[in-house]
């Protein structure tokens, strides 16, 4: 039983130095988003999305940081700041400019990135019609390049 008591606290002292880390965490993206790169602010995305979320002041400083430097985003980073802002519930401010930036360059996209892209519009309940043809026309040239997870997500 006292095993069982220590692990138990190990975790909650675990699971509060985490939530510290990324308390601090996100009061320092707020100040200093902008200093990313475009890797380190798709990066800081999906983290907080990954762990639920954070505060919407620093969704918002990404989202400021993330629009002068579109173009600078791999195919992965751009499918994963979708992923993380819908995700998140913050998509819809940032997925008019990302939608140009994508469909600029949807051809070089690989099928993970456009089977996530796709999700995440849909889960956002953003309706593009521009990039959804554009994502089908693509997508149904290269059925073959997606994972059966891709074609659901595609679906959804």
């Amino acid at each position: 039983e006292g095993a069982a008591e220590a692990e138990e606290g190990s975790a909650d002292s675990s699971a509060s130095a985490t939530s510290a880390f990324f308390a601090a965490l996100a009061s320092a993206v707020e100040v200093r988003a902008e200093q990313f790169n475009a890797q380190g602010l798709a990066n800081l995305a999906w983290a907080f999305a990954s762990v639920g979320g954070a505060p919407a002041p620093v969704f918002e400083a990404l989202h400021v940081a993330i629009l002068p430097k579109l173009r600078e985003f791999t195919g992965q980073g751009l499918a994963n700041v979708a992923w993380a802002f819908a995700t998140a519930g913050h998509a819809r401010a940032l997925f008019g400019p990302l939608s140009s930036e994508l469909l600029s360059r949807l051809d070089a996209l690989r099928a993970k990135e456009l089977a996530i892209t796709a999700w995440a519009y849909a889960t956002a309940g953003v309706v593009d019609a521009p990039l959804f043809d554009a994502i089908a026309r693509l997508a149904t040239r290269r059925l073959g390049d997606f994972s059966c997870q891709g074609l659901a997500n595609l679906a959804w």
